[in-house]
């Protein structure tokens, strides 16, 4: 399974130069799994989903989500789920996670986006443990992959 995971950097900078290389690299590779964060603006996630032949696009509805999946296989159930806000943001983060059936088998997957600053570790590390009891209560004994801008030096 080939799966991509990126931080898009939202529409800041040179982005549609940045996204000319990451479709074109979609193309080339073809992965079964791409997690997107910082993807905020909906229309352009659908176009991505029509651009690249995704038949499934899953996408944080929640104000500055920013979480987007794109899959080939079937999802019977998703969710988006909200963690705990730092102190030093004026947003939340979130997880959105799915259960994919793949070759008759159930893969859970976890897209999430951690806090950022460097001295916001005390949050990370909730945002981790969060996480963790997630899989736990959806996924306690499958197969499961996390993904996502994990904002940690160590």
């Amino acid at each position: 399974m080939k799966i991509l995971t990126l931080n898009t950097w939202q529409e800041m900078g040179p982005w549609q130069q940045r996204w000319e290389v990451i479709l074109d690299g979609i193309r080339r590779f073809r992965p079964d799994l791409v997690a997107f964060q910082e993807l905020f603006n909906h229309s352009w996630a659908q176009e991505i989903q029509k651009t690249t032949g995704f038949p499934t696009l899953l996408f944080s509805p929640e104000k500055n989500g920013g979480l987007a999946l794109y899959t080939h296989y079937a999802v019977p159930s998703w969710d988006v789920v909200k963690l705990s806000q730092s102190p030093l943001e004026e947003y939340f983060r979130y997880v959105l996670w799915a259960e994919l059936h793949v070759n008759g088998s159930r893969l859970f997957v976890f897209n999430t986006h951690f806090s950022w600053l460097p001295e916001d570790g005390a949050t990370r590390n909730k945002q981790v443990d969060e996480v963790l009891y997630l899989i736990q209560k959806e996924a306690p004994s499958e197969e499961g992959v996390v993904m996502g801008d994990l904002n940690a030096t160590r």
